[in-house]
């Protein structure tokens, strides 16, 4: 059961970081700080580069990444 639970994590984690890969702006790290104040912009980062880590800091990518793809989609 554990096992099926992780690789549903990792599994969704993997399509996040595919909608990060393709619509993450440049400078992004500015928004993802607004999202998570108590993040440092290494961590950021580092996280993105990564593709694992906090998952408060995958959210906040996947927010501004989804952000960015809807006003491109405008």
């Amino acid at each position: 059961m554990k096992s099926n639970k992780v690789k549903k994590i990792d599994s969704n984690i993997a399509e996040s970081f595919e909608i990060i890969d393709d619509y993450l702006p440049k400078r992004y790290v500015s928004k993802v700080l607004e999202l998570v104040p108590d993040a440092t912009e290494s961590i950021i980062r580092q996280v993105k580069s990564r593709k694992s880590g906090d998952l408060k800091i995958i959210a906040a990518l996947l927010k501004v990444a989804e952000d960015s793809k809807s006003i491109l989609k405008k």
